[in-house]
């Protein structure tokens, strides 16, 4: 076999290699603006009148779910984990595995806090601006703050939460106590997100039954991320 012969061999299989790794192993990474879905303003938005705070009665130890979101509020809650604007090192599968979960405490001022992808943990301290409104901050300098809104909810066992963030761009999330909701209350919700404006394309749902939500067989413990390069956090 000719040199030239065996170079081109050579160059052939590193292509090969690589674009196996590019789309195989999940590249292009997210691109966050790409889930941008619509505008919206911090001073108005669609409120639930009938409501009752159910989760006001949960222990600190009570965990919550977040079983159907759009999809870039998946993503600003990874940035705010992360502690990174630039999510290109994970693509939707590892999102929509993160197991993302939250539980309010209420001493000795309300938080919401975090938890996913295997360990990683963030809390947030909301303050009221009105009744079922209400506002926090970026979390580091990159991140984006935002205004929530409860828009809707059973009063039993889960919240529609519409946000509004800082960039101006408006996301939503469901917060439940189960980690799946019924076919009838998805409906129920699906219709109602659409009426106030979202875009169902944009939806997700999180895979709570993947060894991710087991600490123990974590997929990011054990593998170390290795799906794609080393990532430094």
């Amino acid at each position: 076999m000719s040199v030239s012969v065996s170079v081109a061999v050579a160059v052939s299989r590193f292509l090969t290699l690589f674009l196996l790794l590019k789309y195989c192993s999940g590249y292009p990474g997210i691109n966050v603006p790409d889930y941008f879905e619509q505008q919206c303003s911090p001073t108005s938005g669609f409120v639930t009148q009938n409501f009752e705070n159910w989760s006001a009665n949960l222990t600190d130890e009570t965990p919550l779910y977040l079983p159907m979101t759009s999809i870039l509020d998946l993503l600003r809650l990874s940035q705010d984990l992360f502690k990174k604007a630039d999510l290109s090192f994970l693509n939707q599968w590892d999102v929509l595995n993160s197991c993302l979960t939250l539980r309010f405490s209420q001493n000795p001022v309300f938080r919401t806090n975090f938890f996913g992808y295997c360990g990683k943990t963030v809390s947030k301290a909301p303050s009221m601006m009105s009744p079922k409104v209400f506002h926090w901050n970026k979390l580091f300098p990159e991140g984006v703050g935002g205004v929530f809104r409860i828009s809707l909810s059973d009063n039993k066992s889960w919240q529609v939460v519409d946000v509004c963030w800082g960039d101006g761009q408006r996301s939503f999330a469901v917060i439940s106590l189960y980690p799946q909701l019924s076919t009838c209350t998805k409906k129920i919700i699906t219709e109602h997100l659409k009426a106030i404006g979202f875009n169902e394309k944009y939806f997700a749902e999180l895979n709570y039954n993947h060894q991710n939500c087991n600490n123990s067989s974590c997929f990011w413990k054990k593998n170390n991320y290795n799906k794609g390069p080393s990532y430094n956090y």
